[in-house]
């Protein structure tokens, strides 16, 4: 498949991801998909496929008991290719059936994967399949393990199995949907199912660039060319990551002692604190009911979401990259220096411009989305501003995490606001606006006069 003139590489992801949504909403809306038998070509059932494509989890139609058996294939497979990547999964069918893609269309690939170098694709791909596979089977086969012992909450051995694969997906591509009401809430108690989806979620919040890094990482060798090495961005994404969730944890544990954890025993808040961390950082399940958190907590989880994960992976939000460059960035300015450093290197100008502006883009993408849905909310006394916001920068941190059934109680127009922030983030602001904005090259060979700018 070749391009058409003038579609380049960002609108032909906005397009594939766009169709690829709207073939999931009208899925989920045949009668086959819902548990009434019904068609349901509305809103919610909209949302609710933007929620899969874009692995939030934001549950607008309670899936429990809203979906079929079909539907719930039809939510796992749009969780499973959005997770993976709607341009990655297409072009290995086209590969399977040989056909080739345009340079731009591999650059837009592996720019979606968060790799720079197109003549890797092919190596890219297989590595991506098959770590995706071997990570969700193993989720799959421990989960099972616990879903089949005695008492569990998943029932018959038969539902076992369909929760263990739901969950194991779920949980690597961090879409946040359980078709209990409580989230994981049922297996609390059971900390080797909430560190298995915890594990399985932080695996694929650093993306897949990093993973491949670290597998193909042999420090034990004495030949340097041999042993290979940590590149800048895995060094900065797994130590930010750590850094984050360390503080995620402290903070969480110190602050609702006395709160939604007290009374619990110290090790038992340390593994809910563990869960929470990773929850906000990408999944969005739950354990425990999040309106129990206290004020601060709620705005750290915020805080945390709208960080998000690695460029490349199954995670959203404004990437922990991109807050280091920002970071280094005010640095540099503090110490009066021209460039940014990070380890003994030196961070290039337009990778400087595009953190500032992915700053200033997801910040306004957050604001007016709160905006329109505390409007669109007005009449519902239930729903209170900071709701709004929490569940505005979860749909942009693709994270889902929200208090119990609100995105249930929200009108069609938030729906479909929260729907395109959805899709927005999952995309990119960057992307959105390269789409719209930017359609031929600048001509930079022309200066205009400098003149200056007061600012602080």
């Amino acid at each position: 498949m070749r391009k058409a003139p003038g579609l380049t590489a960002p609108r032909l992801l906005l397009l594939s991801s766009a169709a690829f949504l709207l073939l999931g909403a009208w899925l989920l809306a045949l009668p086959v998909s819902s548990a009434d038998g019904a068609w349901h070509f509305d809103v919610p059932r909209l949302c609710l496929a933007a929620s899969a494509v874009c692995v939030t989890g934001l549950d607008p139609v309670g899936i429990g008991t809203a979906l079929s058996p079909f539907g719930w294939c039809v939510l796992t497979l749009l969780v499973q290719v959005g997770g993976i990547g709607i341009l990655t999964f297409g072009t290995l069918l086209f590969r399977m059936v040989g056909r080739s893609l345009s340079v731009s269309e591999e650059q837009s690939v592996t720019a979606s994967l968060g790799e720079a170098r197109r003549n890797r694709l092919g190596g890219i791909l297989r590595a991506t399949m098959l770590f995706t596979a071997v990570a969700e089977g193993l989720g799959f086969l421990v989960l099972l393990w616990r879903f089949a012992g005695a008492g569990a909450a998943a029932g018959s051995f038969a539902e076992a199995l369909s929760r263990s694969a739901f969950f194991a997906i779920m949980a690597f591509c961090n879409a946040g949907f359980s078709p209990y009401p409580g989230s994981v809430a049922p297996f609390a108690d059971d900390p080797i199912v909430l560190h298995t989806i915890s594990c399985l979620s932080l695996v694929g919040g650093l993306g897949f660039i990093v993973i491949g890094n670290l597998l193909s990482y042999r420090p034990w060798r004495r030949d340097r060319t041999r042993s290979g090495r940590l590149s800048l961005h895995s060094r900065i994404v797994l130590q930010t990551t750590a850094v984050l969730f360390a503080v995620c944890i402290g903070s969480v544990l110190v602050l609702e002692r006395t709160g939604a954890f007290a009374g619990l025993p110290l090790s038992r808040a340390l593994s809910l604190s563990f869960f929470h961390a990773a929850s906000v950082q990408a999944c969005g399940f739950s354990a425990f009911p999040v309106e129990t958190l206290s004020a601060p907590s709620l705005l750290l989880a915020m805080a945390f979401m709208f960080i998000g994960g690695s460029p490349g992976s199954t995670a959203g939000g404004l990437k922990v990259t991109t807050l280091v460059v920002l970071a280094a960035t005010v640095r540099a300015n503090i110490l009066g220096r021209w460039t940014p450093e990070l380890q003994a290197r030196s961070i290039p100008r337009d990778i400087v411009n595009a953190a500032v502006t992915l700053l200033f883009l997801s910040l306004a993408i957050v604001f007016t989305a709160a905006l329109l849905l505390i409007l669109f909310e007005a009449h519902n006394p239930a729903l209170s501003p900071a709701r709004l916001l929490f569940v505005s920068v979860s749909a942009f941190g693709n994270c889902g995490l929200e208090p119990a059934g609100q995105t249930r109680q929200l009108s069609d127009p938030s729906l479909l606001v929260l729907s395109l922030v959805m899709f927005f983030a999952r995309l990119g602001p960057i992307t959105i606006g390269m789409t719209f904005f930017r359609s031929r090259r600048i001509d930079r060979t022309k200066r205009y006069p400098e003149e200056n700018l007061v600012v602080g």
